[in-house]
C-alpha cells in the first residue's frame, strides 16, 4: 500500500512539473512569417537635405526575436548610389509586425532637373519591390562668378547682359590672380561673355585660367570654360 502511494505521488509530481515547463516555454510562432514591403511607390521632390522616404516592411506574424530584413537596390534603378543612402536592412522588433528605415537623399550630389528612379527590393524576394522616383528642384536667383586669370590678366574683360542686351555687370582682370563675386538676378535669361584682347583665351598657353558660373544654393554649375580665342559666350537662366 505504501508503495502504491509513493508511485501515485511521483506521477502527480511529474505531471505538475510537465505543466509548469509548458507554461514557461511557450512554442514560438513562425520566426519570419510572410515578409512584404508595405510602402507605396512614390514621387519625391528633393529641394533640401532634409527630404527622405520612409520604407516600411511588414510580417504576417509576430516573433519572440528581432528580425533583420535585408534590402537591396534593384538593377532596374538608374539612380547613382552616391545620390541616396539607407541602412540596407529593416529591423522588425520582437513582438511587432512592421519595421521601417529612412532613405535619405544627398541634395548636393543630385543634378537639378534630372529625373531619377530608385527601386528597392527584399533581399530574399526580388518580387517584393517599391520604386521611388525623385528629382531635385532648386529655386535660386543667386549666382556666383569665379574667374582664375592666366599670366596676363590685363588682357581679360567680362560682362553679363540680360535677354534685352542691357548690361547687368562687367569687369576686368584687375582682381588677378582670381576674381569671385556673387549676384542676385531677376528671373530671366542672361549671357555671360569673356574677352581676351590678345586672342588666346585664359587657358592654357600662359597659365591654367578658367571661369565658372554657379548657383551656390543649388550646388549647380551653370557654365564653365577657359579655352577660347578672342571671346567666349554662354547663356544661362534663373531661377
Amino acid at each position: 500500500m505504501k508503495k502504491l502511494k509513493y508511485i501515485f505521488t511521483c506521477i502527480i509530481a511529474v505531471a505538475v512539473i510537465s505543466c509548469d515547463k509548458n507554461e514557461l516555454d511557450p512554442v514560438p510562432t513562425q520566426e519570419a512569417g510572410v515578409i512584404t514591403i508595405e510602402s507605396a511607390s512614390q514621387s519625391v521632390v528633393v529641394d533640401s537635405d532634409n527630404v527622405s522616404y520612409n520604407l516600411v516592411v511588414g510580417a504576417s506574424t509576430t516573433s519572440f526575436n528581432d528580425r533583420v530584413v535585408g534590402i537591396l537596390v534593384s538593377d532596374a534603378s538608374d539612380a547613382p548610389n552616391f545620390e541616396y543612402s539607407f541602412a540596407g536592412n529593416v529591423v522588425i522588433q520582437a513582438g511587432e509586425t512592421t519595421g521601417s528605415t529612412s532613405v535619405g537623399f544627398n541634395f548636393d550630389a543630385i543634378p537639378t532637373g534630372v529625373p531619377r528612379s530608385l527601386t528597392l527590393q527584399l533581399a530574399d524576394n526580388s518580387a517584393e519591390q517599391v520604386t521611388v522616383d525623385y528629382e531635385k528642384i532648386c529655386q535660386s536667383n543667386d549666382i556666383e562668378l569665379n574667374i582664375v586669370f592666366d599670366a596676363f590678366p590685363g588682357e581679360t574683360t567680362w560682362e553679363i547682359r540680360d535677354s534685352g542686351g542691357a548690361l547687368v555687370a562687367s569687369g576686368d582682370g584687375s582682381g588677378a590672380p582670381e576674381f569671385t563675386e556673387g549676384f542676385t538676378l531677376a528671373d530671366g535669361t542672361y549671357t555671360f561673355t569673356i574677352f581676351d584682347s590678345f586672342g588666346d583665351g585664359i587657358c592654357c598657353s600662359w597659365g591654367e585660367g578658367s571661369y565658372t558660373i554657379t548657383k551656390p544654393a543649388c550646388s549647380e554649375t551653370l557654365a564653365e570654360g577657359g579655352e577660347f580665342g578672342s571671346s567666349d559666350s554662354v547663356e544661362f537662366s534663373v531661377p
